[in-house]
């Protein structure tokens, strides 16, 4: 409690000075405390973890891009703090790791110049490898009605499992939207293991 007591002011302080650095927070009574992982990402924490494995995995991808910034391909500029010679795969992975917690803002997208409302979910479905994508490319702001939400509770403690938002819009059930032509069981499987990285087996 004392050394989490002394983190809120110490980044707060530091909040403005750190928009281009990734800050991974790593402590198991800290990780396992919804309300202090919300505050810390709030002072401009990135990433508040447990498992060294996956802060180590965090990390490495982020030095990955910023040491291959130089590539010719690489001319992309963030639209949230200006991070610049990025490609269009490194500003697919800035974007979550640097700014899922940043509000929704209407921007235009540096990939393809779409003015979108919310730019990492849009980055993060659009664009990067196509193997990763929710929508084909090139992007169409389109309306769409068939929506699939997955409820899914741990046994072992009845918890329910939620994702955290992009946009700093909370946390909600994994789920999208219906591709056109997909029943809505394939899609809840597809968003669940696109959102979660699990496989479900669904039971009503």
């Amino acid at each position: 409690n004392e050394t989490y007591s002394q983190m809120v002011p110490f980044f707060s302080e530091r909040r403005r000075d750190l928009s281009n650095t990734f800050v991974c927070v790593l402590d198991t009574q800290v990780s396992d405390n919804a309300r202090r992982r919300l505050e810390l990402a709030d002072v401009g924490v990135n990433m508040v973890s447990s498992s060294v494995e996956q802060s180590e995995k965090c990390v490495r991808q982020v030095l990955s891009y910023l040491l291959n910034r130089h590539r010719p391909v690489s001319t992309l500029s963030c639209p949230e703090c200006g991070l610049n010679r990025l490609g269009e795969d490194d500003l697919w992975h800035h974007f979550p790791l640097y700014h899922i917690n940043c509000p929704a803002n209407r921007v235009t997208c540096p990939i393809c110049h779409y003015k979108v409302s919310n730019a990492g979910q849009h980055i993060h479905e659009t664009h990067g490898p196509v193997v990763r994508r929710s929508h084909s490319a090139p992007f169409k702001p389109e309306k769409f009605h068939g929506f699939a939400l997955v409820i899914i509770q741990r046994e072992k403690d009845e918890r329910f499992l939620v994702v955290q938002e992009f946009g700093k819009l909370g946390y909600w059930l994994p789920g999208g939207r219906v591709d056109p032509k997909e029943a809505f069981q394939i899609a809840a499987i597809r968003e669940v293991r696109e959102e979660v990285g699990i496989e479900v087996r669904l039971k009503g």
